[in-house]
């Protein structure tokens, strides 16, 4: 049994609670929002509101909305004293980096983390969670950490591993689920009829199927430059910042519409998805 400091008791913090309890661990939870915590807290949790009150633990596990949260919860402790923390908070390489300093100047010991399953899935046979970072933090909290999933699963000693390893299997994951989205959008928004679309679909896919010379020709002279700049024509075109003006988009699929606007962010900024 360990004592495990869970930061953070929202929609996945909760999550990554009960799985550490379910396995008997005693776990203290720190929450600014004390009412969350009250399901756990009377199976037996202890509950503070400072991260400084709940130290006295074997490792601290972070779970949550951004860095700039964890930064905050964080900031009026001077010294963790060599306290390993591990963060699933963090969403791009960038942050990773920047958040292990911040950790690491504080004394603390340090492991990246990234949850690749759905909220009730951790703690169950479906549960995934990948960590990065050094190999003996890891080691030394290993079965700690498949309360959560198991196995836990190392992915290296590079700080960002899991996080791309994580920006990755998303990029697949909602691919499938957006690229029909964005179809029907264009289809709806331009009144091309959907039988049409597929039976135009058809007819190229069975012209591409018997190109394959003239396809391989076309990829052995392949320009990078120019895929470039035919990518960046395709981000300014008016098709997507139109969608993002819909109605039925903005007001019905949020999801969607913050996933377009990241899209448009990555040509305007030094966005990284």
């Amino acid at each position: 049994m360990a004592k495990i400091t869970c930061v953070g008791c929202g929609m996945m913090g909760s999550n990554l609670v009960e799985a550490f309890m379910n396995k008997g661990n005693q776990v203290h939870i720190v929450d600014i929002n004390e009412q969350a915590t009250l399901k756990y807290v009377k199976k037996g949790a202890k509950y503070s509101a400072n991260v400084k009150d709940a130290l006295d633990c074997d490792f601290i596990i972070l779970s949550l909305p951004n860095d700039k949260i964890v930064k905050r919860a964080f900031d009026s402790v001077e010294d963790l004293n060599s306290k390993v923390v591990v963060n699933t908070s963090s969403e791009v390489p960038s942050e990773v980096i920047d958040i292990q300093k911040y950790f690491t100047d504080k004394n603390a010991r340090y492991l990246d983390a990234t949850i690749l399953t759905y909220q009730g899935d951790v703690g169950t046979k479906y549960g995934y969670l990948l960590y990065s970072g050094p190999k003996d933090i890891f080691d030394e909290i290993q079965e700690s950490l498949k309360a959560l999933s198991d196995p836990a699963v190392y992915v290296g000693d590079s700080i960002v591993a899991s996080e791309i390893v994580d920006l990755i299997a998303i990029t697949a994951h909602f691919g499938i689920t957006y690229s029909p989205l964005e179809c029907l959008c264009l289809l709806e928004k331009y009144n091309y009829k959907l039988d049409d679309y597929l039976n135009d679909l058809d007819e190229v896919l069975s012209v591409l199927a018997n190109q394959k010379d003239e396809k391989d020709d076309i990829c052995q002279n392949f320009d990078y430059d120019q895929l470039l700049e035919y990518t960046e024509q395709r981000l300014k075109e008016e098709r997507i910042y139109d969608k993002l003006n819909e109605d039925w988009l903005d007001q019905e699929n949020k999801s969607l519409s913050n996933h377009y606007k990241k899209i448009i962010s990555i040509e305007k900024s030094n966005y990284e998805y």
